[in-house]
């Protein structure tokens, strides 16, 4: 698809930034994951039809600068071809068409397996068309925007067949001149193939292209170029240098608002070192791109022979494993690469893992219950289980409430661990037992050693009339043998038991010794709540939270805080629960009265309030990861910051975030999703092999999962072009959960990627009409919105658009007008009113600001 110059109406390639007429920034569409979002123009020739009595044509493959072009059966041969049907504005002119002859005559020259080949120039009742090898696969720019940061070994086996191919047409006396990644495509087998030589030069000839012409695109171009100088066949090295920059670190060394700013840029800004935008590549490596990018071509690579001589030492140095480039099933010219979706910028980072359905499966993933014994970790200690020994089965919540009580007073106290109530349930599920029920004293020590816990407590509640009586014992791990015990008795249920707990844990101190003190720890109703009421709603709404049970678990929260308004951390769970719930209004609100009571915390739970009011309300991210990594040097077994991180860094470094994922599932092997978190960094590394690995784990150990169907396995044979199986993987997913939100956009993206618009359309409604949490509901809107862009029904898009905006503005999204406008942008210069879609466009940036 070309892109219109709003400002002189010139045709532009759809990976133009800049006019190749008056030099006008066009509008990037480097922000939305989709590969071509171009206005699609009327065609020339229908899919069917016969042309120049020979080309029966498929379909319309894009448009360029010089015209449509198409794929077409060339029956004479029986092949598949492609033609590019030159504009008769550019055919009227004699001169222009004597040159591609000549340019023609010239790169018919190259033939190379690397190389695709150009054919002839001809004329059809006075349209003249150009007739090419047809190459099906998809072009290293989109490769690139799909993959991120490409791994070492498969960009180096890109580079080096990129070489061979330069190499034959160097030799040959033919430079390129706009060698980039947009021109160069991976076929189904992984070759590469450098397209477009149709614009290539003669070192040989002179003549052709008169003094001073620019060619070339300004991301891409060397120093000479941007003068109007003679090139050779070192200004191609500097090109693949620039490509070899992006592939890497996913960014072009030198930007700018116009050609003449990234210009000066390229003959005089020294690049900025690859390896501090990517720390994985190789010092040698980084050098060598350095050396490509050099402003003197004396000092560059002088052939691309002997660059690929220097790659290929330096890829010994690499696994084999990762010397790789993924096969794919062919793409269609208009490739969706990934939905706008909810699934990835509307609801929260952290996954949603459906119930867990324990069978044989999942033994082969999960660690048995003989587990090595941990190392004794030195003042530590864990709250294993009280009884109610009142005879009244009312009083069973307390058998929850105080233990849960007791982990937060040690936690405020100088205990160098306490284990967690969560923690306690991930190690009971990984002994194969219930971490919802009570547990005795032999299993209690089990817990312990397999934790390396020094210290564990047990108790027991009592009650003689009003009067009620605790007591505790602390035994030593190692031995059996008690270290100490205490007992403490009053009136009333809530201040007694509250103030027992006080109590009891300072004589724990005292008994211990060491450094632990109680001296200067808050109250624990300063740092809970007064009532045992809120705080059993309290637990039972975490536990809901645990389950995914969001709804339920908001509920409780919120009873909670009707019983006591500065119970702060109820107060985060009502914040948590409507996070969750993609509800962005009602969760910004709950996090004002948050930050009112955040003093009434312990140390840990104010880190994790300091944490998500950097995150939610300063938008701070890199403020946020900073916190999140002071709880996890803190408190080494907290699930939530690992988790956190592993999302932080899927985008900025994939083996840290493999590192932090993999801590989640030692630390809990059940947190399947986490499976999937791993294959999502794979196939951000562009590694289809280990993706799919870890997400069919996902799907054999949760059988009726939807998620490992619908979300991890539909994308990732989206992204390999696989739209049958990921249409199956959706279709499965959405049997267990008609509304399942990330299966109703995966199925929309492959029948788009089939161009399948019309069921396209139809499961864009669908989502509309399952979709009950407002942002989904939104993403529905604007998933319709595009496809009726893409369809060239424009006047459609802004209904859809509004509806998507509204949604958004009601719970405070800024993301759904963020797309809304850009939508509203391109249709509207799809139907030609720029004056209008500047306005959208403007309002657009805004939200690129706010976001």
């Amino acid at each position: 698809m070309g892109v219109k110059c709003p400002q002189c109406g010139a045709e532009n390639s759809d990976t133009s930034q800049f006019c190749s007429d008056c030099g006008t920034r066009l509008f990037s569409q480097k922000n939305i994951d989709v590969t071509k979002t171009a206005e699609t123009p009327k065609k020339e020739l229908t899919t069917g039809s016969t042309f120049a009595n020979r080309y029966q044509i498929i379909e319309e493959l894009g448009e360029g600068g010089m015209g449509r072009v198409y794929k077409a059966v060339d029956t004479k041969i029986k092949e598949k071809v492609a033609l590019k049907l030159i504009k008769p504005e550019i055919a009227a002119d004699k001169k222009t068409l004597e040159r591609f002859g000549n340019e023609l005559r010239i790169a018919r020259k190259i033939v190379h397996k690397n190389v695709g080949r150009m054919y002839d120039i001809n004329e059809q009742e006075g349209t003249h068309y150009i007739s090419m090898e047809y190459v099906s696969g998809q072009n290293l720019k989109d490769f690139i925007r799909q993959s991120g940061q490409m791994g070492m070994g498969t960009a180096i086996l890109i580079i080096k067949q990129i070489c061979k191919g330069l190499s034959e047409a160097h030799k040959l006396g033919v430079v390129h001149r706009d060698l980039k990644p947009s021109n160069i495509m991976i076929d189904r087998d992984g070759s590469i193939r450098i397209m477009d030589f149709g614009i290539a030069r003669s070192l040989k000839e002179k003549g052709i292209t008169g003094a001073g012409v620019m060619i070339g695109t300004p991301e891409y171009m060397s120093p000479e170029q941007v003068e109007g100088r003679g090139v050779d066949q070192r200004s191609d090295i500097y090109s693949l240098g620039i490509i070899m920059y992006e592939m890497l670190t996913g960014q072009v060394p030198f930007e700018g608002e116009t050609p003449f700013s990234i210009g000066i840029k390229h003959k005089s800004e020294t690049p900025r070192d690859p390896g501090e935008l990517n720390s994985q590549i190789p010092k040698d490596l980084g050098q060598v791109i350095l050396k490509c990018l050099e402003k003197d071509p004396e000092k560059r690579y002088q052939s691309a022979g002997e660059l690929r001589s220097e790659l290929e030492n330096i890829e010994k140095g690499i696994p084999t494993t990762e010397r790789e480039i993924p096969k794919r099933k062919p793409l269609t010219s208009r490739e969706i690469t990934v939905t706008f979706g909810v699934k990835k910028l509307f609801i929260p980072a952290l996954i949603v893992i459906a119930a867990i359905i324990i069978g044989i499966a999942l033994w082969q993933f999960l660690p048995q219950k003989q587990a090595p014994l941990a190392p004794k970790i030195e003042n530590s200690i864990a709250v294993i289980s009280f009884e109610n020994l009142t005879g009244d089965p009312q009083y069973d919540s307390l058998i929850k409430a105080v233990p849960s009580l007791f982990i937060t007073k040690f936690e405020a106290m100088e205990f160098s661990y306490v284990v967690t109530l969560e923690r306690l349930q991930d190690i009971l599920k990984q002994m194969g037992r219930d971490p919802y029920r009570p547990i005795d004293t032999d299993t209690g020590f089990e817990v312990c050693r397999r934790e390396g816990i020094e210290a564990m407590v047990v108790g027991k509640i009592t009650k003689a009339g009003e009067v009620f009586v605790t007591d505790i014992k602390v035994l030593d791990v190692k031995t059996k043998n008690s270290l100490t015990s205490a007992s403490s008795q009053g009136q009333g249920e809530d201040s007694i038991v509250l103030s027992q707990i006080d109590e009891l844990s300072r004589r724990i101190a005292e008994d211990l010794g060491g450094s632990l003190s109680a001296k200067g720890v808050p109250a624990v109703s300063e740092i809970t709540t007064s009532s045992l009421e809120a705080y059993e709603y309290y637990l039972k709404g975490n536990e809901a939270d645990g389950k995914q049970h969001f709804a339920e678990a908001q509920k409780h929260f919120l009873k909670a805080v009707d019983i006591d308004p500065s119970f702060v951390m109820a107060r985060l769970g009502v914040a948590h629960s409507y996070y969750q719930q993609g509800n962005v209004k009602a969760r910004d609100e709950a996090m004002e009265k948050v930050k009112v009571y955040a003093d009434r915390a312990n140390p840990k739970e104010k880190l994790y309030i300091q944490a998500w009011n950097a995150r939610y309300m300063e938008g701070d991210i890199e403020k946020t990861a900073r916190i999140m990594k002071e709880i996890t040097a803190k408190y080494p077994k907290e699930k939530e910051a690992h988790s956190w991180l592993g999302l932080y860094n899927r985008t900025r470094d994939h083996d840290e975030a493999i590192r932090y994922f993999q801590k989640v599932l030692e630390l809990d092997p059940y947190k399947l999703g986490y499976l999937g978190e791993i294959s999502v960094v794979y196939l951000r590394k562009g590694d289809f092999e280990k993706a799919l690995e870890y997400a069919n784990r996902y799907a054999a150990a949760a059988p009726n999962d939807p998620v490992p169907l619908g979300d991890f396995l539909a994308e990732i044979h989206l992204r390999m072009g696989h739209s049958d199986q990921a249409i199956e993987k959706c279709k499965k997913a959405l049997s267990f959960k008609p509304d399942f939100s990330y299966a109703l956009a995966n199925i929309i993206n492959a029948c788009g990627l089939k161009e399948d618009y019309k069921e396209a359309l139809e499961w864009t409604e669908e989502k509309i009409k399952r979709s009950s949490i407002p942002l989904n509901k939104a993403d529905g809107y604007l998933l319709n919105a595009f496809y009726e862009y893409w369809t060239g029904a424009f006047h459609k898009v802004y209904e859809d658009a509004e509806n998507a905006r509204k949604l958004g503005e009601d719970i405070q999204s800024r993301v759904a007008p963020y797309w809304s406008f850009l939508l509203e942008g391109f249709a509207h210069l799809g139907e030609g009113d720029y004056t209008l879609a500047r306005e959208s466009f403007d309002r657009y940036g805004d939200f690129v600001i706010k976001v």
